[in-house]
């Protein structure tokens, strides 16, 4: 172990990093929790398909517009 301290900088990059990372879990978890409803009505009426279809898109959206700004705030540094 360092004996060095450990700097207020350092730990508040690790929680930052962290609540990206939790971020990202619940992205997909939104994504794949969509994906079964979807199939889970593949045998409901029409409306209903579409209803989980656009929920669907719209959790792979957000999933892909958080990932942007992840990337975007790694190219600024």
């Amino acid at each position: 172990m360092s004996d060095q301290p450990v700097m207020l900088e350092f730990l508040s990059r690790q929680i930052a990093g962290l609540r990206d990372e939790v971020r990202a879990l619940v992205d997909q978890m939104g994504v794949l929790t969509a994906i079964v409803l979807r199939l889970d009505h593949d045998g409901a009426r029409r409306d209903e398909r579409d209803t989980d279809m656009l929920n669907e898109m719209r959790a792979t959206v957000r999933q892909h517009q958080r990932f942007n700004e992840r990337l975007r705030a790694l190219e600024e540094r």
